[in-house]
């Protein structure tokens, strides 16, 4: 199992609070943004998806893989945190976005600069989708499971009409 997380310890200067991410629930018709815990020091943050992802007593560990965004002149890192057991439901959110058959829930969140998780923006979201249909159609998840490399992926814009109006493949 791979795990590009670092552990921080419990001691007097972690903080707990509640950082944005992208759930794709297997039980709900939708992606929803909700608050992921995550244990803060000042050098370190340390998310726990387990709290948000159902089907624990399943299976209680979590795989995690990175991916990067490149929107243009911008570059946007991600990490994708998703359980795989033959037993969790079929996702009924990302049978919306892909056609990939996926069990059970995925959260994406975004990382600043230094690697650390940091609230998912407005705009995120839309790349959040983004990544996630193009992280099922890279490779099965299982695939997924073995790799610790970074998936790069590229966002190309179309111009429609001769007018400022940007569209997205």
């Amino acid at each position: 199992m791979v795990n590009t997380r670092i552990y921080t310890r419990p001691d007097g200067n972690a903080q707990n609070v509640y950082i944005n991410g992208r759930l794709y629930a297997a039980e709900q018709p939708r992606p929803r943004n909700v608050g992921v815990p995550t244990r803060c020091t000042p050098s370190l943050r340390y998310p726990c998806p387990e709290s948000v992802l159902d089907g624990s007593r399943l299976q209680p560990y979590v795989h995690d893989c990175t991916a990067r965004v490149k929107d243009g002149r911008h570059v946007y890192d991600f990490v994708v945190f998703f359980k795989n057991h033959r037993y969790l439901p079929l996702s009924t959110s990302l049978r919306s976005l892909t056609n990939a058959a996926v069990r059970g829930d995925i959260v994406i969140m975004r990382l600043g600069t230094h690697g650390r998780v940091v609230n998912l923006r407005q705009r995120d979201s839309a790349l959040a989708d983004f990544v996630i249909t193009r992280f099922l159609e890279a490779a099965p998840i299982k695939q997924h499971l073995r790799t610790k490399r970074t998936l790069c992926f590229e966002r190309m814009p179309v111009r429609r009409s001769r007018r400022k109006n940007t569209q997205y493949e």
